[in-house]
C-alpha cells in the first residue's frame, strides 16, 4: 500500500480514538465563573480544558510521520478494513465539523442589524446596530464599544469558529458541548474584565448589557456583548465587584519550546519503533 495512504489512515482512525476517548475522560469544567478570582484566568484554563481532547493527535501524527521517513514510498503493510472503517468515520467528522463551522462563518454575516458584534476571522471588526446606539447613553455606549474592542484584540471570532470546529469534531461527545458553552461564558466575562481595565466603570458595563438584554428579548437579534449562553447573573456581580489581579503566568515561549519538543521525540519514537508498531496494528483488525 502507498505510504502516504497508510499514514492518512493511521492518523485518522488512532487520532479519532484518542480524541474520543480523551473528549469523554476530560472533566467538564463548572459552569460557574465563581470559584476563580479572575474570570481571565477562567477563560485561559477553559481554552486549554476544551483543547486538550484533541492535543494527542499531534503524537499521532508525529508517530506516524517518523515511520514514515524510514519507510520506502511503498509499504508492505496491508491496513486492515477495520482501521480504514474507522478512518472513514473520522474524516466524516471532520467534514461535518468543517461545514458546520463555514455554515457559522456566513451566518455571522447575515446576523441583524440590531447585534453588536465583533466580526472578522484576521481583521476583526466592530459592529454596533442602530437601534442599540439609540437605546444607549454615551457611558454605555462606550461600554459596548470596549467590550468588543477586547473580543477584536484577541481575535475572537477566529477562536470561537476554531473552538466550534473542534468540539465538533468530537460528536456526539456531549462533554465536549458543555466544554465549549463553559468557555463561551468564561469568555465573556474575560471581556467584561478587560474592558474595565481600560476604564469603563463596571456600572455603565452592565447598564448596557442590560439594554442588550431588553432588546434581545423583542428582536430577532442576538447582541454580542450579551453573549449567547452567558449567565446574566454572575456577569452583572462581577462587574459591579473589584477588578481582581489575575494569577502570574506561564512562560510563553517555554511552553512553546516543550510542545515543540515533545512533538520532535513522538518523531523520534516513530521512526525507531514505528515499523513494529504499524505491523501490531494492522495484525490488531480483521
Amino acid at each position: 500500500m502507498n505510504r502516504e495512504m497508510v499514514v492518512v489512515i493511521l492518523t485518522l482512525s488512532l487520532g479519532g480514538l484518542v480524541t474520543l476517548v480523551g473528549s469523554l475522560a476530560m472533566p467538564v469544567p463548572s459552569c460557574c465563573v465563581g470559584a476563580w478570582r479572575s474570570a481571565r484566568d477562567a477563560e485561559r484554563e477553559r481554552w486549554r480544558a476544551l483543547l486538550r481532547p484533541v492535543l494527542p493527535l499531534r503524537f499521532v501524527a508525529a508517530l506516524s510521520a517518523g515511520w514514515a521517513l524510514l519507510e520506502p514510498a511503498t509499504a508492505d503493510e496491508i491496513i486492515p478494513w477495520g482501521w480504514r472503517v474507522a478512518a472513514f468515520v473520522a474524516a466524516a467528522l471532520v467534514v461535518r465539523a468543517s461545514l458546520r463551522a463555514a455554515w457559522s462563518f456566513v451566518l455571522g454575516f447575515a446576523r441583524p442589524a440590531d447585534a453588536a458584534m465583533t466580526s472578522g476571522i484576521f481583521v476583526p471588526r466592530v459592529h454596533v446596530g442602530a437601534r442599540l446606539r439609540e437605546a444607549l447613553s454615551p457611558p454605555q455606549l462606550a461600554a459596548v464599544h470596549a467590550h468588543e474592542a477586547a473580543h477584536a484584540r484577541h481575535y475572537d471570532p477566529a477562536r470561537v469558529l476554531f473552538a466550534q470546529l473542534v468540539t465538533d469534531s468530537q460528536w456526539p461527545s456531549r462533554r465536549a458541548r458543555a466544554r465549549f458553552d463553559a468557555w463561551l461564558d468564561a469568555l465573556e466575562m474575560a471581556r467584561d474584565e478587560e474592558a474595565r481595565e481600560h476604564g469603563i466603570e463596571g456600572v455603565d458595563l452592565a447598564d448596557a448589557v442590560l439594554n442588550c438584554f431588553r432588546i434581545q428579548l423583542v428582536s430577532t437579534a442576538m447582541p454580542g456583548v450579551v453573549g449567547p449562553r452567558a449567565r446574566l447573573r454572575e456577569r452583572l456581580e462581577r462587574m459591579l465587584a473589584a477588578v481582581p489581579p489575575r494569577a502570574a503566568r506561564e512562560p510563553k515561549r517555554v511552553l512553546e519550546l516543550l510542545s515543540l519538543a515533545s512533538v520532535g521525540a513522538a518523531v523520534l519514537v516513530g521512526m525507531v519503533v514505528g515499523e513494529p508498531i504499524v505491523q501490531a496494528l494492522c495484525g490488531a483488525l480483521p
